[in-house]
């Protein structure tokens, strides 16, 4: 999946993020709280850490 420099629109539920390219859904994520959007901060996905023993 390739969107990096794409603008794409973000639509808010209650419960869930849904985040579409034109027409096309790419994404649903669940919210982690129910307080107002105050900002929205996007990074690009990154592998999971190494844990340290």
């Amino acid at each position: 999946m390739m969107h990096a420099g794409h603008t794409v629109t973000v639509e808010s539920t209650d419960h869930t993020f849904r985040v579409y390219d034109g027409d096309e859904l790419l994404t649903e994520t669940g919210r982690t709280t129910t307080l107002p959007i105050a900002r929205f901060k996007v990074r690009k996905p990154e592998p999971p850490r190494p844990l340290r023993r």
